[in-house]
């Protein structure tokens, strides 16, 4: 079944805070995408997943610790201010080895504009620096550079790093790389850009310092994952890198329009490591109930009263939730959903597809499971889906 999305429930996890290191107090739901389609991983994003490799998970806002909300900017309203320039202007200086503070005019150029000011510099430059766009695949320079990165930033052991675990968390993705040209019209030698799963390279005099995980979907560009070599650190790559991916938004939106935001993953209120997220304006938070989107600016007050809120107000104008109940916000009640819904479900079981209503019938306890998937999805993901259902 080619371009279908196929899941295989993974169900509740509870496990170690990785923000404020709490032991058994992070709740999520998660699943395994088999595969993955760009437009319903972008669906999924939108309803506060977020992916690790071929894992995709949903925390839990009403029990988890520290409240992960997803937050995206809005690439073309970006507000390239002086921080910003600064951080552009220190890393261009180092590559083109003047270091003269940077005039009047220069200060006054756009993001895309100054980023590319030194792609592969070359003639009287210090170095010669270019970032390369590729689908996301596995060297053993890149695996030595994330070992580096780990065990220096983040004080990982060596032991525990492994070949295998690089390849899961940041080269294998569910998402095959769909390229999209752009119009003949627009260019006799037309460029193609791709939605998926890649990697930006960044070559400093051929050497790579840094990579940025990232996946291009139909609406953004979702920030997964940036490592980069530590010796390099005087230069804020984690910082610019930031930068480079909302120009790339910005690229892509103008090649195709309904690329209009950069997916920075969540916003954590309750973390400071994780507060820097909101300095790039303006950006928006998901409401963990509607799955509408809300100014940051706007939330930051609601934040400030309750670790956790809507940010969407009810019929009613509260922001409070008031809905009595154990299921994860944002997901359904199983319970709740008709019989009938399961008509137009694909499962594959046994080697076979079979309509979900009809393994139900002949499987009584496989339906609790299916509307559990269903609850966790939503109605419109789990009917254009397959979902993998193994008789335990």
């Amino acid at each position: 079944m080619p371009s279908t999305s196929i899941f295989i429930t993974a169900g509740e996890h509870i496990s170690k805070c990785g923000y404020c290191s709490q032991e058994d107090t992070s709740h999520s739901y998660g699943l395994f995408a088999h595969t993955l389609t760009c437009k319903d991983y972008q669906h999924m994003i939108n309803r506060g997943w977020r992916r690790s490799g071929t894992y995709v998970y949903k925390p839990d806002l009403r029990k988890t610790c520290c409240k992960q909300y997803t937050i995206r900017l809005i690439a073309k309203e970006f507000q390239y201010n002086k921080k910003s320039r600064k951080i552009v202007h220190r890393f261009n200086r180092f590559i083109t080895g003047e270091y003269a503070r940077p005039n009047e005019s220069s200060s006054k150029e756009d993001l895309t504009t100054a980023i590319h000011s030194i792609d592969q510099s070359v003639g009287s430059a210090a170095h010669r620096f270019e970032v390369k766009l590729e689908p996301a695949s596995f060297t053993k320079e890149k695996y030595q550079l994330y070992r580096k990165y780990q065990t220096t930033i983040h004080h990982d052991k060596p032991e525990d790093i492994k070949e295998s675990g690089f390849k899961r968390f940041l080269v294998d993705s569910p998402m095959q790389v769909v390229l999209v040209s752009r119009p003949l019209e627009e260019s006799k030698d037309p460029e193609f850009v791709g939605f998926g799963s890649f990697h930006q390279s960044y070559l400093l005099d051929g050497k790579l310092i840094a990579v940025g995980v990232i996946d291009i979907l139909p609406t953004s560009v979702s920030s997964v994952y940036f490592f980069y070599d530590p010796d390099y650190g005087f230069l804020a790559l984690g910082k610019y890198s930031a930068l480079r991916e909302i120009a790339l938004t910005l690229e892509l939106n103008q090649r195709i329009p309904s690329i209009q935001y950069y997916m920075m993953g969540y916003y954590i209120h309750t973390c400071q490591k994780m507060r820097y997220k909101g300095e790039y304006k303006p950006s928006e938070l998901l409401d963990p109930i509607s799955h509408g989107w809300a100014r940051l600016d706007k939330c930051i007050s609601l934040l400030d009263k309750s670790r956790y809120t809507r940010f969407i107000p009810d019929a009613q104008g509260s922001y409070d939730d008031e809905s009595g109940t154990d299921i994860a916000p944002g997901m359904l009640d199983p319970e709740e959903i008709p019989d009938q819904e399961l008509e137009d479900m694909i499962v594959y079981t046994a080697g076979n597809f079979i309509n979900a209503s009809i393994l139900a019938r002949f499987i009584p306890e496989a339906k609790a499971d299916i509307k559990q998937h269903v609850a966790a999805v939503g109605i419109e993901l789990a009917k254009r889906s397959v979902l993998y259902y193994a008789d335990h």
